[in-house]
């Protein structure tokens, strides 16, 4: 799903209006085609993604409103190049400064206006206080404007372009600390959500290759292009483990799931529950999940065997495990996966059932509230924290429902005493 329509397009009518007026004036080079892949990306990002925060802040990561602007300022002055001629041929010097700082005055101009229009289409303070605090073009457009001041200050074009290069105003263009703020920005929530060890040591990588290349870089200002491919190789180097990572969990949670479900069917309150109570025919639905689950399970053991060399019992020594107990992804109590584990799962085979002494204590455990995490709402107040730390105090609560408790009886979690 994308980013809302209206928000997508307050953030880049501005660019895209931009980019119409340089092809209406059939402009052509590396400068526009360098453009044009900066709005591209954006609205490639826009299509991908589905929350607006997260977007502003990637766009903002890899500076690809800075890089429009600055491409935009030089495609300007190579539209007008020929015109600043004089009739002998030779360069107006004057007219080519004046055109160039034109181009940098459109540009905080529309920056401001992007802004604004997206402020102006927010549908409620909410929204606007994450724009405000994530837009970062007025750290963009301040070197622009100390750009201009430079171009005003009577020097000529040939003696303005290298005191650009020389006091690293160019370098101060592309963004610099917009863009180590947003990496921070990232950082906070890999942390925060904790999904994995390798989401956490990828943004800080990031981070630090980032870093590095600034304290190295003239003025203190990585290239761009030699960051974006740093930033990439990083990705690259952590890709897999990420998707292993998921593709591990994704499947011991299928089983344990299985097994809590397998367990539940054979409860006399089953026909009132989920998914059951959903079907036409509830009493069919569980006899069908009480016969067929088991197999299921079975298939779903020889593949994570074959896929990952990892056997039913390892999944509960498994980092992805620990991880999702330690950072309160785990849905179920700690009891209720001992008792899948070590009374429902021997039992889980293709033709059998629950004995009766099994289906009363399923039961029990259900009814005395034994059965879910009672920490599990920490993984969202983790969330909520570093929300708020960016947004405001109580921001969150303001922007989703509030994390709420449920209603379990069970212990918290403790790895110490789990016994499998």
């Amino acid at each position: 799903m994308p980013v809302e329509k209206n928000m997508l397009d307050a953030m880049l009518d501005t660019f895209r209006n931009m980019a119409k007026d340089c092809q209406e004036k059939k402009a052509t080079g590396e400068a526009f085609d360098k453009m044009m892949a900066a709005l591209q990306r954006m609205e490639d990002l826009g299509k991908e993604m589905d929350d607006f925060s997260a977007y502003s802040a990637k766009i903002t990561t890899e500076g690809l409103q800075m890089k429009f602007s600055t491409f935009y300022g030089q495609v300007l002055g190579d539209l007008n190049k020929p015109s600043s001629a004089s009739e002998s041929g030779v360069y107006d010097d004057k007219a080519l400064l004046n055109q160039t700082l034109d181009a940098y005055r459109d540009a905080v101009k529309r920056l401001r206006q992007g802004k604004q229009e997206a402020l102006d289409v927010a549908q409620d303070d909410i929204t606007k206080n994450e724009i405000e605090a994530l837009n970062k073009n007025e750290m963009l457009i301040t070197p622009i404007e100390d750009v201009i001041k430079l171009g005003e200050s009577g020097i000529n074009f040939p003696t303005f372009l290298r005191l650009i290069i020389e006091k690293g105003l160019d370098k101060a263009m592309e963004g610099s600390v917009a863009t180590s703020e947003a990496l921070e920005y990232d950082l906070g929530w890999a942390k925060a959500m904790h999904v994995s060890k390798f989401h956490v040591a990828e943004k800080t990588e990031i981070l630090k290759k980032y870093n590095e290349l600034a304290y190295k870089a003239p003025f203190k200002v990585p290239d761009s292009l030699e960051f974006e491919l740093e930033r990439k190789l990083i990705e690259y180097k952590y890709l897999p483990h990420i998707e292993k990572w998921r593709a591990i969990k994704l499947r011991w949670e299928q089983i344990i799931d299985n097994l809590d479900t397998w367990a539940i069917a054979h409860t006399r309150f089953a026909p009132y529950m989920l998914p059951w109570k959903m079907s036409k025919n509830p009493s069919e639905a569980i006899q069908r999940d009480k016969d067929c689950i088991p197999g299921g399970i079975k298939v779903r053991e020889k593949i994570f065997a074959e896929y990952f060399e990892l056997e039913f019992h390892d999944i509960f020594t498994h980092e992805t495990f620990i991880n999702d107990v330690n950072n309160f992804f785990m849905d179920y109590s700690q009891g209720w996966v001992e008792f899948l584990v070590n009374k429902i799962y021997p039992e889980a085979l293709p033709g059998k059932y629950l004995d009766k002494d099994l289906i009363k204590e399923t039961e029990d455990i259900h009814e005395k509230k034994l059965r879910f995490n009672p920490e599990r709402h920490r993984a969202l107040e983790n969330v909520e924290k570093y929300y708020d730390s960016v947004f405001g105090e109580g921001m969150y609560a303001r922007k989703t429902t509030p994390v709420q408790k449920n209603d379990s009886q069970a212990p918290p979690w403790n790895l110490k005493i789990f016994k499998v």
